[in-house]
């Protein structure tokens, strides 16, 4: 068994430990005795350190106070720098952390957004890790993900921070350079790019750009170079490939700056800023055949990178946040590319270019490099937002088939329906009635006795009502089929269907246009039942024929079973053609009634005639 201790003092700087030894053969132990004391080489710091912590200083003893004053000191600067440091973590957008007194290191935890997450994943990275390089490639602070530290495997919004003293001078520069990602950091991304361009190349931007303000396009950019060049014989030998290498270039920062500065106020417009460059970068060449060569190199080796941005930026692609970030990223760095190369010309350090080698100059590879790192960053971002598209564009075509889908089945309804040449619609009958009431509360009564309610809210019942003619029954059933009409709304499967017999209207006593009227009430009222009737429509040779009795019979059937609950109403069963109704009308009734009380129709139907003749 083997029991570790060990001291730590400062900023990681000194270590030290111990550990004791039970139940370990001597020979081991002899062993072990010999490895440690090779390493003994007193007075070790390390070695003075274990001691303090075994045993240190007590009170009285002559090192005492200096123990106390440098161990408290040591102490107190950790519990300020953690406290310094979580403080300035949890003013973070999405940052939350935990001080932690005395210890050297802090776990801040993210709320990384979705957006974010899902970039990460488009880049084959955890979202913790994806953030940590990001925030090394755009600030120059170094974390450790989440993902790196053993105590953390899993908890993917984690990420390690080590400090020392001069985090108090770096804490300024936390702040804004994380606020930076939760909005548009692309404006202080390129005003530091520009003034390292400028601190390179001892260029002014401000003060070349007065002499190209009329150049608005590439091909004018290059008119202007070759007005000036044209004079020097190696850039005559070499015009044309120079033109074409710096045309391949900047055709596509002009898209790739729209892209990256879209709705971004910036004092100078990237387009313009490359462009400017460019040309200072042409003129630094001094009629040196190397220095053309370099420029050919250089710019076919960049636009061999930009063109993985240019080919989704010409479609037309929508540019997410994120991408626009990166494509501001690139520009910063092709503008870096541009002034480095202008600064080793202006050295004369690229006199050795051989074609695709720089000579001693690692830097100007290093940096294409990192251009070529850079856009296929981006390509990665573009891979993510067009899986992103096609996945809205495929839940839109969903959308769009769905509605096609339901545009199609109503047009099957519709013939349905004309092919059913129902009568009239029965609502002219229910609103007339109804116009013949002379007050609101006629029929009430009938509506409140009990035996009317026992039908409403029993299943499989029926009842009828007779009287005189010209005694009102038809206004009472209109009355009653507005009652049902209202209940029937605020159920769940629930229909309800009626008909009007009426010997004034010619077709309105035919047993047939009943049925066919009940059908085409309760399709309409239930995706379901509709199934039914497109079936009957579909056995008819897509209604080349019309439907006998029993098939419309049977449909009728069909299509009750798939309601809860089903209200029927006939009124003036007496004004039914006679041969209809003695014929089929009543032998119709009769099994209707023996399947209600069989409980093979979940129906309720109630039916209404003079007594004299039914």
């Amino acid at each position: 068994m083997k029991e570790w201790r060990k001291m730590e003092d400062g900023e990681c700087g000194r270590r030290g430990g111990y550990f004791e030894c039970a139940n370990i053969g001597d020979d081991v132990l002899a062993l072990i005795y010999k490895m440690v004391s090779v390493g003994l080489c007193p007075p070790l710091s390390g070695q003075v350190g274990v001691d303090c912590m075994v045993r240190p200083p007590q009170e009285g003893d002559e090192s005492y106070a200096l123990w106390k004053q440098e161990t408290d000191a040591t102490h107190a600067a950790l519990a300020a720098r953690t406290k310094l440091m979580s403080e300035r973590l949890n003013a973070l957008p999405g940052v939350s952390c935990v001080d932690s007194p005395g210890a050297l290191y802090l776990y801040p935890r993210l709320s990384i957004p979705d957006k974010a997450a899902e970039a990460a994943r488009a880049a084959g990275k955890q979202p913790d890790e994806f953030y940590a390089l990001q925030l090394l490639d755009e600030t120059g602070i170094c974390v450790v993900a989440g993902v790196g530290v053993e105590e953390y495997v899993g908890s993917l919004e984690r990420f390690h921070l080590g400090f020392m003293e001069r985090v108090r001078f770096k804490q300024d520069e936390v702040q804004p350079s994380h606020l930076e990602r939760v909005d548009n950091q692309f404006p202080e991304i390129w005003k530091a790019s520009i003034k390292q361009y400028e601190a390179d190349t001892k260029n002014n931007l401000t003060h070349a750009s007065r002499g190209l303000s009329d150049i608005a396009s590439a091909d004018e950019l290059l008119k202007a170079i070759d007005d000036k060049q044209k004079n020097f014989v190696e850039y005559r030998k070499r015009g044309a490939k120079i033109k074409g290498a710096l045309k391949s270039v900047l055709d596509i920062v002009g898209p790739l700056a729209s892209a990256a500065g879209d709705g971004v106020a910036l004092v100078f417009p990237p387009g313009k800023v490359i462009f400017v460059a460019v040309k200072l970068l042409v003129d630094a060449t001094h009629n040196v055949k190397s220095h053309y060569d370099a420029i050919i190199d250089i710019f076919e080796q960049m636009q061999s990178f930009l063109l993985r941005c240019h080919l989704y930026l010409s479609h037309g692609g929508n540019i997410s946040d994120d991408l626009r970030q990166k494509l501001g990223k690139i520009l910063a760095h092709l503008l870096s590319v541009i002034g480095l190369v202008t600064k080793e010309m202006k050295k004369g350090q690229l006199r050795h270019f051989i074609h695709g080698v720089f000579t001693k100059n690692s830097a100007i590879q290093d940096a294409l490099a990192r251009l070529d790192y850079l856009t296929k960053e981006e390509s990665q971002v573009v891979q993510a937002a067009t899986y992103q598209e096609m996945k809205h564009a495929s839940r839109a075509m969903d959308q769009i088939g769905k509605k096609l889908d339901k545009v199609y089945e109503n047009i099957k309804l519709d013939a349905c329906y004309s092919w059913l040449a129902a009568t009239s619609d029965p609502w002219i009958n229910q609103n007339a009635a109804q116009g013949k009431l002379s007050e609101s509360s006629t029929g009430q009564w009938f509506l409140q006795d009990q035996r009317f309610m026992e039908w409403k809210d029993q299943r499989q019942s029926s009842i009828w009502l007779y009287g005189k003619p010209g005694g009102g029954k038809t206004v009472l059933c209109s009355t009653i089929i507005k009652m049902l009409q209202d209940h029937t709304k605020s159920k769940t499967s629930c229909a309800l269907a009626f008909f009007y017999f009426d010997f004034k209207d010619s077709a309105k006593p035919n047993f047939l246009h009943m049925l066919k009227s009940l059908l085409r009430q309760l399709c309409s009222q239930s995706l379901e039942a509709s199934t039914v009737l497109k079936q009957l429509h579909a056995d008819h040779d897509n209604g080349a024929r019309q439907p006998g009795r029993q098939d419309l019979q049977t449909a009728l059937g069909d299509m009750l079973m798939h309601f809860d609950d089903v209200y029927i109403v006939l009124d003036a069963l007496d004004e039914c053609h006679g041969d209809d109704r003695n014929q089929c009308l009543l032998p119709f009734l009769e099994v209707v009634m023996k399947l209600i009380s069989k409980s093979a129709w979940r129906q309720r139907s109630l039916m209404q005639s003079i007594l004299e003749t039914d």
